[in-house]
């Protein structure tokens, strides 16, 4: 199963909406793939009951100027040279000094033991939430990207409430909450992007560039984020809402239309050309494309590819495997599942972004998301955009490392399995254990065949894509159809390793036989990067990015 191909199932498979199979097999894609990972965290959070809600009330107009007068009072000197403040100022001009007013009176309260109000404890709170959550928000935030909206719509006693953008070329982000009929923050503030509800990003021609936004949270509020690649300058986001829940879908009728300005992320953004490559022993190329600095992403263009050579080697094996039984769609991973794993340091060695990371969410240098490349690339290509934090000012002398590239190769491992009696076989293959732990034969329906339920279980020490594939043969030679038994499969981890239980379905085995072999179909194999390091521009070379007309 390809990266894309999962993350396209992670909706119906979060909601339990997912065919036996698919299910399955994103299951056994999860369990291993870290980029998977990170995305479906995203999407599981979206069945998850947010915390008990919060009251916040509205804060006066002159709640800057009163803080200040309370610090003042209490002797300490302070500096009113912003014209905002000398003048007061109303909700839109407070955003303008959220940065010192919050400051200061958090200073004020622990210096003096002040006690705050309810509304302001709230305040200082959801502040400092959303500051303090993903690296490449709290960067473009502070860097000014960010626009208070406070956009609202009600229906049914239900208010969605937009408070506020960010928005460059990599991605536009909305926070928002979702209110009862008395204003109060409901627990639950999920809406499915999918289904009924109808949420997308359109350019001024109404043309669709981006739908499934990514869910998050943080204590008090939501996030959507619709990753973005080459957008044009002015964009709508349409959010119709039919239905509000996680695990109970409560009607409404919520309609927003929020126009977004994309020229000021626009012009902080560089995009410089990399154009490197490397070739492994192995007949993979990595290679390095472009890489985008802009204010709350960096982004980079990284595609593996065989060589001419390797590719048409590969395709004969997909061809051998496809006539011994296999599974097209298994065979073909021979040529699909291969994706590299890097690094980006400075000079000193410090990582700035990290592929293995799961998310940015938890780990300053992981991956905020990853965006795959176009469909019309050859079989046997991958090419995904990762989206990390922004690096530290100054980008200079930042290097890519390759840690690691990962390949899917043909597996040369088999068990025999008796179908009657003792004797259950088990063996080591690539640093993984398999053992058969039971076979069962089911109630005979035919005669002459029979059908058996063969378990086992798969200890796997490296790192596989998804279960394992087996073919099922006996001594002629003859392929017997093999089925997963979805409801079945667990899995679960020990000091021995990462446990996989699956039990296959063999149908129409003749009744006199009396074993049958099972093949292990493929393997993924670790590649080092073979300490392939290349300096990346910085941001303050040549300006690349085209503003359109």
């Amino acid at each position: 199963m390809k990266c894309q191909e999962c993350q396209a199932l992670l909706p119906t498979y979060a909601d339990g909406e997912t065919n036996a199979a698919d299910a399955l097999r994103v299951q056994a894609h999860l369990r291993h793939c870290r980029k998977c990972q990170a995305v479906y965290a995203r999407v599981n959070e979206e069945v998850e009951l947010i915390r008990d809600g919060w009251m916040m009330e509205m804060l006066p107009d002159d709640f800057a100027n009163e803080v200040m007068q309370q610090i003042q009072d209490e002797g300490i000197e302070v500096e009113k040279s912003d014209p905002v403040l000398k003048k007061g100022g109303g909700p839109a001009k407070r955003r303008g000094l959220l940065v010192s007013s919050v400051v200061a009176a958090a200073v004020l309260v622990m210096a003096i033991g002040t006690q705050v109000s309810p509304a302001f404890a709230a305040f200082l709170s959801s502040f400092f939430q959303t500051i303090t959550g993903e690296a490449g928000l709290r960067q473009a935030a502070k860097q000014g990207f960010s626009t208070e909206l406070n956009q609202a719509v009600s229906d049914n006693g239900i208010t969605l409430r937009v408070k506020e953008v960010i928005a460059d070329p990599t991605r536009i982000v909305l926070s928002y909450v979702l209110e009862d009929a008395q204003g109060r923050i409901l627990p639950d503030q999920f809406f499915p992007a999918y289904g009924a509800n109808n949420v997308y990003v359109v350019d001024a021609n109404d043309k669709v560039i981006r739908r499934s936004p990514l869910f998050r949270r943080t204590d008090k509020y939501a996030d959507l984020v619709f990753p973005l690649e080459n957008p044009p300058e002015q964009v709508t986001v349409h959010l119709e809402i039919k239905g509000i829940g996680s695990k109970e879908l409560h009607k409404t009728h919520l309609n927003m239309e929020i126009p977004v300005d994309l020229r000021k992320g626009i012009a902080a953004t560089k995009k410089l050309k990399v154009e490197e490559q490397y070739t492994s022993p192995k007949g993979m190329t990595v290679k390095l494309g472009q890489i985008t600095y802009a204010p709350s992403a960096t982004a980079l263009e990284v595609e593996t590819e065989w060589t001419l050579e390797a590719r048409e080697k590969i395709v004969r094996q997909v061809e051998e495997l496809k006539a011994k039984g296999a599974r097209e769609e298994v065979a073909t991973r021979l040529l699909s599942s291969h994706h590299p794993e890097f690094t980006i340091r400075d000079k000193e060695g410090n990582i700035l972004a990290d592929s293995r990371q799961n998310s940015n969410y938890q780990f300053e240098s992981g991956l905020i998301y990853t965006l795959p490349g176009s469909n019309e690339q050859q079989a046997g290509s991958n090419k995904m955009t990762y989206y990390f934090a922004p690096f530290e000012e100054p980008a200079e002398d930042v290097f890519f490392h390759l840690e690691d590239v990962f390949i899917t190769e043909r597996a040369d491992f088999s068990l025999v399995v008796p179908l009657h009696g003792e004797g259950l076989r088990g063996g080591e293959y690539e640093g993984n254990h398999y053992e058969v732990l039971d076979v069962r034969e089911e109630k005979a329906t035919d005669s002459a065949f029979s059908t058996y339920r063969i378990t086992v279980d798969s200890i796997q020490k490296s790192i596989g894509n998804d279960p394992p594939e087996w073919l099922v043969t006996d001594k002629e030679g003859n392929v017997y159809k093999a089925e997963f038994d979805v409801e079945k499969t667990r899995s679960y981890s020990d000091q021995k390793g990462s446990h996989t239980v699956t039990t296959l379905i063999v149908k129409e085995v003749p009744k006199e036989a009396k074993e049958v072999t099972l093949s292990l179909v493929l393997v993924e194999r670790q590649l080092p990067g073979g300490e392939w390091k290349i300096k990346l521009p910085d941001k303050n070379a040549h300006f690349l990015w085209q503003i359109r007309q």
